[in-house]
């Protein structure tokens, strides 16, 4: 008997700074989208925050995490549903702009010029205009 396959659900954070956006080079060397699989019990904003608090070190975030952004379903080599969240910090805020070497801030214009997933530029063709410029 065959055991039957789930899709992984992942929260993906879109985290703007001053026309940056935070990105996280995979394995693959591929640039992409902060993203974390998300924990049974947690919510998709609980599982936000946790992973800007655990993993990127940003916890003046959390209260502006925003509305869900996009959906994505990415069937590869597994099955991921990604539900992406826009987080915005507040001017006064403290960003860390020295993280783990595989973030990097990046200019919104400058993503394309990356080895990035399709995916990646998928979503940030999405973005509202004010915040590509």
């Amino acid at each position: 008997m065959r055991e039957e396959q789930y899709p992984f659900a992942l929260v993906g954070l879109i985290i703007l700074h001053k026309n940056k956006i935070l990105l996280i080079k995979e394995k693959s060397s591929f640039f992409d989208l902060p993203k974390d699989l998300i924990k049974t019990g947690e919510t998709l904003k609980k599982a936000a925050r946790r992973y800007l608090k655990e993993k990127i070190s940003i916890k003046a975030i959390k209260a502006n995490i925003g509305k869900f952004f996009h959906l994505q379903e990415k069937i590869e080599k597994d099955h991921q549903v990604i539900f992406y969240f826009l987080a915005k910090p507040d001017e006064k805020d403290k960003i860390n702009t020295t993280l783990d070497e595989n973030f990097r801030w990046v200019e919104i214009e400058k993503v394309n010029s990356l080895p990035v997933d399709h995916t990646l530029s998928e979503v940030i063709s999405k973005l509202p205009m004010h915040y590509k410029s």
